[in-house]
């Protein structure tokens, strides 16, 4: 599907896999879906395997562009005709970047594509973007080049539109029973999910019901398998789209997830949660919710299973209102993605 002529047009680059997780096309999809919303033209330049990533999370751009080993050098032509390209790929750096700004730029006699960098770690300068984004919780100063205009905080978190349509779910769990959402990303690339579910049921098999979000076809599914035969109840659910997520989000009393942007999420739920740091980049967004939301963080270079029993005691332990009270603090409201493209628009 090609774009009308005069609509405005935006392509994503990012580089989304089985290995890395599905966040990153997370928060791209949400941004996609608000810019769809307003008449825009969206496309998808990527790498890998998308097949089992949710399905609003690869169908909501008009098209996908493939990306070869000279991407940057030679990009597809609605790269270059795009309004804006938005780049959600670590692996560009800042002079990688600059080449590519350069490419957009050869030959035009016309304002080239503006660039929308986003970013969760401040180590490049980004000074080739036009626009940088950074929803980090608690952020509120500038990383990156003085030229550089920027986004920060938490007010600009890319949540998706289904998050606030949640579904109807008939969980099949006993009324006394508890359920914990447990979400180690899309993919769990470390093989944590098994460890988590032992450190619950060593608490209260009976009590806690785990509602898994993963592939069935996982590399651990054995072991998942295992560590659920020790509740009383459970759930295993994948390909979740925003508004089921949201369903079964507002069933739950607790969570254990991988501190990326389901973080966000929960908050937006206003679901308490343990959070595991999985990754490097998400060790900034960690230190963070600790002290601004008061929730537990555990690290995986530590004993997972025992590290997570800790932490969830610790969770359970706590004040209800005063766990409540602690996400309310900052407020996530779901328009993260319509201030961010208002700030497009307006560039």
């Amino acid at each position: 599907m090609t774009a009308d002529s005069g609509q405005h047009q935006v392509v994503f680059r990012l580089n989304p896999s089985r290995r890395t997780g599905w966040g990153h096309l997370a928060r791209c999809a949400a941004l996609a879906s608000e810019l769809r919303a307003r008449g825009w033209w969206c496309a998808l330049w990527a790498d890998g395997d998308l097949s089992d990533a949710p399905p609003d999370l690869r169908f909501v751009y008009h098209k996908t562009l493939a990306a070869g080993p000279d991407w940057q050098e030679m990009p597809p032509p609605e790269v270059t005709t795009a309004d804006w390209v938005v780049v959600d790929e670590y692996g560009i750096d800042d002079m990688q970047l600059k080449r590519l700004a350069g490419v957009l730029s050869r030959g035009k006699s016309t304002r080239c594509p503006r660039l929308l960098v986003l970013d969760d770690e401040g180590r490049r300068r980004l000074d080739a973007a036009n626009l940088v984004l950074n929803s980090r919780l608690g952020l509120e100063r500038s990383l990156y080049a003085p030229n550089v205009s920027v986004l920060l905080g938490a007010r600009y978190a890319l949540l998706r539109t289904g998050l606030a349509r949640p579904e109807d779910v008939a969980p099949p769990f006993p009324p006394d029973a508890e359920a914990v959402l447990v979400m180690l990303g899309g993919t769990d690339p470390r093989g944590l999910t098994p460890h988590v579910l032992e450190a619950l049921a060593d608490i209260d098999p009976v009590r806690f019901c785990p509602v898994v979000v993963r592939t069935h076809q996982s590399h651990d599914a054995d072991a998942i398998r295992q560590a659920l035969d020790r509740f009383s109840a459970s759930a295993w659910l994948e390909g979740l789209g925003a508004s089921t997520l949201a369903g079964w989000a507002r069933c739950c009393s607790f969570a254990i997830s991988a501190s990326g942007g389901s973080l966000y999420e929960l908050a937006y739920f206003r679901l308490p949660f343990v959070a595991i740091v999985v990754a490097e980049n998400q060790r900034a967004l960690a230190a963070e919710v600790a002290t601004h939301w008061k929730m537990p963080v555990v690290d995986v270079d530590a004993d997972v299973r025992k590290a997570v029993s800790s932490a969830f005691r610790a969770l359970i332990s706590a004040d209800a209102a005063t766990r409540k009270s602690a996400l309310a603090s900052v407020h996530i409201d779901g328009q993260g993605a319509a201030r961010v493209v208002d700030a497009m628009e307006k560039l």
